[in-house]
């Protein structure tokens, strides 16, 4: 029996089975929610961590009800399923593509296998930091180049920077976090042309689902020293559920995965898979974002603040005065949005939420405007080392 067929028999019979209990759990999430928003109950508004504020959608819901009860078994043959469905939507072979548990770990393992206290790494400032600190706790040598003024990867300053410093590895995120912001195709085709020969391009394709960008991951099937990582915790809403994957050519991957790997969880991987056949789902949500994103970037510029440029469901909002004030005081009103970055100490990131959370935080943004306008504009200045997101793994 073929993988794809003996997937779609195990669901027809598990949904069946579990029907009554996805009834009970929708019941529970009903009453959950009815204490949550209870007389005196204090209902948070999270805004920080890139999550999608819908949270998986329904196929994968019902997939992962189906799945439960299996979740006593390892289930490895759903999860070569899962490999050989994503490699097929993208172009390339089974053997090109790793699943994980979200893409922290294969973050993690391109700097300890690409870098060395002789072989450094090269990113932009600023970036994801996950990979950074990693490299920073093996001794790798950092090389940190400044985005141009229009927020995006300076490419030609990451490529000098490789060659001067001998890279190994050569960091570019696409959309950039914390900005949203997208570098081109083109750059990035410069960066992989241009590079030394002995240096990895790792492109983290997180956020690219939100994008018209093209993406590179058809350079890894023409044989190109790149890794492509891709997160199922963005527009796929499967965060808390952990799923990502590395894209690369065979023996890239095998020098990943000398770090280690695991079994996936299956609801993860169960709720991959209904999240790629349903077609519907990414296209539906990248609009909806948009309209968020052009909504709310209009209602700040009304207020005269500027935004980074963003094609992604979060971007910096630049606040003319330390971000961290405002991200303190959101903070006290039970909204949490992202941190400041150097060198935009004025700045701060926020994540699109639902409708309702973003006529919340506009209602919260302009309380604290007036607020912080009878008190004293000090210095502006980062909380904590500019790689403070140590391990988080928006």
């Amino acid at each position: 029996m073929s993988g794809l067929s003996r997937r779609s028999l195990f669901y027809g019979g598990a949904a069946i089975a579990a029907s009554a209990g996805l009834k009970s759990s929708l019941v529970w999430s009903a009453d959950a929610a009815k204490a949550a928003t209870a007389p005196g109950a204090k209902e948070e508004i999270f805004l920080g961590a890139n999550e999608y504020p819908d949270g998986p959608g329904e196929a994968a819901r019902r997939a992962v009800a189906a799945i439960i009860p299996k979740g006593g078994r390892y289930l490895d043959s759903l999860t070569v399923d899962l490999v050989k469905l994503f490699a097929s939507k993208l172009g390339v072979a089974p053997d090109h593509v790793t699943a994980y548990a979200g893409s922290f770990m294969p973050l993690n393992w391109t700097s300890l296998a690409f870098t060395s206290p002789t072989a450094g790494l090269v990113a932009a400032d600023p970036t994801f930091t996950v990979g950074v600190r990693r490299a920073q706790l093996i001794g790798t040598p950092l090389h940190l180049s400044p985005l141009r003024s229009d927020y995006t990867h300076d490419t030609e300053a990451l490529t000098r920077e490789a060659h001067e410093k001998k890279a190994g590895l050569l960091y570019i995120c696409n959309p950039n976090n914390p900005t949203g912001t997208v570098t081109s195709r083109a750059d990035i085709e410069a960066v992989i042309r241009n590079k030394p020969k002995d240096t990895v391009v790792v492109v983290d394709e997180a956020y690219i689902d939100f994008t018209d960008e093209r993406s590179v991951v058809d350079l890894v099937a023409s044989g190109a020293d790149v890794v492509v990582l891709r997160s199922f915790s963005k527009i796929h809403g499967l965060a808390g559920l952990r799923l990502g994957f590395a894209i690369a050519r065979p023996d890239l991957l095998a020098r990943l995965n000398r770090f280690g790997h695991s079994p996936l969880p299956v609801t993860a991987v169960t709720a991959g898979i209904a999240s790629l056949e349903d077609t519907a789902l990414v296209p539906t949500r990248k609009a909806a974002t948009a309209r968020s994103r052009a909504d709310l970037v209009a209602w700040l510029k009304n207020k005269g603040y500027t935004t980074s440029p963003s094609d992604a469901s979060f971007f910096l909002i630049d606040v003319k005065r330390p971000g961290n004030d405002f991200v303190t005081a959101f903070k006290s009103r039970g909204i949490h949005v992202g941190r400041v970055w150097q060198p935009y100490a004025t700045a701060f990131r926020v994540t699109l939420g639902t409708p309702a959370e973003l006529a919340v935080f506009k209602q919260a943004f302009t309380s604290i405007e007036q607020e912080l306008k009878s008190v004293p504009v000090q210095s502006a200045h980062v909380i904590g080392d500019d790689h403070s997101e140590w391990g988080h793994v928006c």
